[in-house]
């Protein structure tokens, strides 16, 4: 994440944020949340109208669609997200429950 963080844009970093999560089991995957938040959230910041929590809820939202796609959901990682995303994350849940 580190050397990437200096050639790619805050999406791919959210997409590599969630497939590290899911396929490569990263030791302590709290702190690299907590190390690459502002970098994941550079994108959102330069929408003048948006607020720090819905910044984060938009971050939040895009590395679910992204575990989503690997069959993951971010209600799989509470142990770095905690409750931050609990009322997206049943949004989420239903969705999938649907369409299975």
């Amino acid at each position: 994440m580190s050397e990437a963080v200096s050639y790619q844009m805050p999406y791919s970093l959210r997409r590599l944020f969630a497939t590290l999560l899911v396929y490569c089991n990263p030791g302590n995957p709290k702190d690299l949340w907590k190390k690459f938040e502002d970098s994941m959230s550079e994108d959102f910041k330069k929408i003048s109208t948006i607020s720090k929590t819905n910044i984060q809820q938009s971050v939040l939202n895009h590395i679910n669609e992204v575990l989503l796609s690997m069959g993951y959901n971010i209600n799989e990682f509470k142990d770095i997200f905690g409750n931050k995303y609990n009322s997206l994350s049943r949004r989420y849940t239903s969705t999938k429950q649907i369409k299975c």
